[in-house]
């Protein structure tokens, strides 16, 4: 029996006009959470900027990266007892 090693897919992502953008599955995958929760972000207007299409919404790799930094703590919050 042999055993076969998946690797995680990569998100495939879409290059225009020379930059990277993200679709929501994209997204999803690389912050390891559902896709129904970055719905819930954009609906609370939590979430990463997105640009809005049509029916497609994207999301710029470089803008995501900057909303993840700004969202970045110096000090884990102390556990309550």
């Amino acid at each position: 029996m042999a055993i076969t090693t998946q690797t995680p897919t990569q998100p495939q992502g879409v290059t225009l006009l020379g930059t990277e953008f993200l679709t929501d599955d994209d997204l999803a995958r690389e912050l390891d959470v559902s896709r129904r929760t970055i719905a819930r972000w954009n609906a609370k207007r939590q979430g990463p900027p997105r640009i809005i299409q049509g029916r497609t919404i994207l999301y710029k790799r470089s803008s995501v990266i900057r909303w993840l930094e700004d969202r970045e703590q110096s000090q884990p919050r102390a556990r309550r007892r």
